[in-house]
């Protein structure tokens, strides 16, 4: 019986959020969400395979609102924040729109998402 509890509770305290990464396109600009828990991950932006211009930063949940995760750019040469939406987090999914907004432009990504079980 002590052992049926102890496995119980074992298995409830572990959490149950997998690696989610996310690609994205948006007018030449690319993106890539890697999120291994909810609270915070990276975001990777390129102008292209043939393109030296590129910039990996970290991301940490801000805040949600209105169906979207805002996670925080943390380490990068501008002001940004990443609208995640919160119904497609867990999810594989082939169509979700993410937005970074960053200084004062704002990008509207269109994306494809999966999880990967670690």
């Amino acid at each position: 019986m002590k052992l049926i509890l102890f496995i119980a509770l074992s298995l409830t305290s572990f959490s149950v959020f997998a690696r989610q990464y996310t690609q994205c396109s948006s007018d030449g600009l690319y993106s890539v969400v890697n999120l291994p828990s909810e609270v915070k991950g990276t975001l990777f932006l390129t102008a292209g395979a043939e393109t030296d211009d590129r910039m990996l930063a970290d991301i940490e949940l801000m805040d949600t609102e209105e169906g979207q995760h805002i996670y925080k750019v943390l380490n990068a040469p501008f002001e940004g924040l990443v609208f995640f939406p919160s119904n497609a987090l867990g999810k594989n999914l082939n169509n979700i729109n993410v937005i970074l907004k960053a200084d004062s432009v704002t990008y509207d990504f269109s994306c494809f998402t999966r999880i990967y079980e670690e």
